[in-house]
């Protein structure tokens, strides 16, 4: 799974649109969607204000691994797509 694809997961989970989380996080909705289709990345900054938004580790946004979350947010994931 790719960054904008957590990204993406992450939101669908939270029954968030594209533009409910572009409004959190103050920035256009067309930058969320090249984000989950991998045309562009999140900076720094960026990456932990959304991390802390979805109450996810660092590590796990970038990498996928060590994920820490409140429980269900995962429930639906195979155990390979949650250690990719």
């Amino acid at each position: 799974m790719t960054l904008g694809e957590r990204i993406k997961y992450l939101r669908n989970k939270m029954g968030l649109t594209q533009e409910e989380l572009a409004k959190f996080l103050s920035c256009p909705r067309g930058t969320i969607n090249n984000w989950e289709i991998d045309r562009s990345e999140p900076d720094s900054k960026m990456l932990g204000k959304i991390a802390n938004f979805f109450d996810v580790s660092l590590d796990y946004l970038i990498t996928g691994k060590n994920f820490n979350a409140k429980p269900g947010i995962m429930d639906d994931l195979t155990d390979e797509e949650k250690n990719t």
